[in-house]
């Protein structure tokens, strides 16, 4: 879904004072889980008797976004890359062994202690408390990096039950992150890429991916022997698409909105020659759309030169008008004289 501002067509010339930022959204689907991928081990560091411990999860589900960009209104082009925000979606995080939503460890000294931990129907969401979040542009035109520090992924679904049994049947432990969500988010830099417009008519689209990286550090207190701890760190990854629709010139090069490719839009362009002015601006000169005035708009009134229907001139009386006119005058100084 996209809205667009500040510029508005009306026969065929734009009017702009400021060309407004479009606020873009778009729904991302995560890769397929590789390496850290989407993919996530979690590392369960326990007290002494217990050794340590890890189990793996894959991360599958959606990401929501809001981008705050600025685009060329007849190419598509990105002038500017002003912000993002994310929105919500659901992230689901599933057993890499068995691939279902439960992820259990379990612990057994014979005769000394037992310990089961259960996590299961474990998911995130995405937010970012104050839009929109900055980014940085690289130097790849269409990659850009942002701070993740600026946004938070948020454990918010799922439940963690601990059991013990002999010098651990004290601990007896249930975490519902539902009510108690945990913060996922890494200190670290993200990435976004936004692809270039593809065009079909007035419809330009975009291809939009996300690179996250995230953290997990979780303290677990196990009654009677300490404390447990559940960490490990994961990329999450996600692409999509969004689109722009551009806007459109009934004839290129007629900056004066006459109808017509001709003097008067050259003269146009003359006068604004190596100014700067709102992108689409025509009545600035700006026929190529780029917020320059040079070349590319003289090429542009150039090869539409003669396009279009003159303006009509002035009429010209006819002789018979003429005679007529003069007859009347005659007649009105004669009877003046009189």
């Amino acid at each position: 879904m996209l809205f667009v501002g500040g510029a508005f067509l009306y026969a065929g010339l734009i009017f702009a004072s400021t060309l407004q930022a479009s606020i873009v959204t778009s729904v991302l689907n995560t890769t397929a889980a590789s390496g850290s991928t989407n993919r996530i081990t979690l590392d369960i560091d326990a007290p002494s008797p217990f050794s340590d411990k890890s189990v793996t999860a894959r991360v599958q589900g959606t990401v929501n976004t809001r981008l705050n960009l600025m685009m060329n209104p007849f190419t598509g082009d990105l002038l500017s890359f002003n912000g993002m925000e994310l929105t919500g979606g659901n992230c689901i995080f599933i057993d890499d062994s068995d691939g279902d939503r439960k992820m259990s460890v379990s612990w057994n000294i014979i005769f000394v202690a037992g310990l089961d931990v259960d996590i299961e129907n474990l998911a995130c969401s995405f937010d970012t408390p104050s839009p929109f979040g900055s980014v940085s542009p690289t130097s790849n035109d269409n990659v850009f990096n942002f701070p993740t520090e600026e946004h938070e992924v948020i454990i918010n679904e799922g439940t963690l039950v601990a059991d013990g049994t002999g010098l651990a049947s004290s601990v007896n432990y249930n975490m519902n992150f539902a009510t108690e969500p945990m913060n996922a988010t890494t200190e670290g830099t993200g990435v976004i890429t936004i692809g270039d417009p593809s065009i079909s008519g007035t419809k330009a689209t975009y291809s939009l991916g996300l690179e996250l990286p995230i953290a997990v550090n979780e303290a677990m207190p196990v009654e009677g022997l300490g404390e447990a701890t559940i960490s490990g760190e994961a990329t999450f990854k996600a692409t999509g698409s969004f689109s722009y629709y551009l806007t459109t010139v009934a004839l290129p090069g007629d900056l004066n909105g006459d109808g017509f490719v001709g003097s008067a839009d050259l003269d146009i362009v003359r006068a604004n020659w190596g100014g700067t002015v709102t992108p689409g601006y025509l009545a600035g000169g700006d026929a190529s759309g780029d917020g320059q005035i040079g070349s590319s708009d003289l090429d542009i009134v150039r090869g539409n030169w003669g396009a279009g229907t003159p303006p009509a001139a002035a009429a010209v009386p006819e002789p018979s008008v003429f005679t007529g006119l003069a007859i009347l005058l005659l007649g009105a100084f004669g009877i003046r004289r009189k």
